[in-house]
């Protein structure tokens, strides 16, 4: 009932309802969406022993490079190209022990035009690039947007959640969704800037939800 994709919502996405995950939590859940594998019949050690979809992207020519800031690929990236977000790095979108996710939104602006610039060292090739996002991951939920993102309070802008009441607590959830929204409309316009040079797309995959 609330409008937590204000920054989308005019972008005339295509969205796919009613999906569920193979666990709660990223170690388990991001090998399994990213394998051949099912709820029913995933193993973590069979995902790992296997090549994932983007292994296969790989294998059939196209270059993948992923790009790191929720704390590890959970071995899905173990054979390509990866580049992690250092905490310290940027003083605007980071504080020492995590960033925003506008960072990955930055570094994604520099590869491609890096790459598009220095074709006659690199020539550019079908592109993938996979931005693995901390997005609404608690419990510090307040840590995962700026300030001038927030939309609802009162926010619970602590760690220890359970001190909190539960307005505060879907407040501040909403609002991790909200800057989601924001980073989504912001790579869309990156995005946006190649189009007419080259075929583009965004997907977005959230790999678990919460049980607030």
């Amino acid at each position: 009932e609330r409008n937590t994709n204000p920054y989308t919502q005019g972008l005339e996405l295509i969205k796919v309802n009613d999906v569920t995950s193979c666990g709660t939590a990223t170690a388990h859940s991001l090998p399994c969406m990213m394998s051949d594998l099912n709820h029913s019949n995933y193993k973590r050690e069979q995902a790992n022993t296997q090549d994932n979809v983007l292994d296969v992207m790989k294998q059939a020519g196209v270059d993948v490079v992923w790009f790191e800031n929720d704390g590890g690929d959970k071995e899905v990236g173990a054979r390509l190209t990866k580049v992690d977000i250092s905490t310290s790095e940027a003083q605007v979108f980071c504080d020492g022990s995590s960033c925003y996710d506008e960072m990955l939104v930055e570094k994604l602006s520099a590869f491609l035009s890096d790459k598009i610039t220095n074709q006659t060292v690199t020539p550019l090739t079908n592109q993938m690039v996979a931005l693995h996002v901390i997005g609404s991951h608690g419990p510090t939920y307040f840590k995962r947007y700026p300030a001038a993102i927030q939309r609802f309070t009162p926010a619970c802008n602590r760690g220890d959640i359970e001190n909190c009441t539960d307005e505060e607590i879907v407040n501040v959830y909403d609002n991790t969704l909200v800057y989601t929204d924001y980073v989504l409309a912001k790579t869309i316009a990156l995005l946006e800037q190649y189009s007419k040079q080259y075929h583009v797309a965004l997907v977005y995959l959230s790999d678990h939800g919460e049980s607030l």
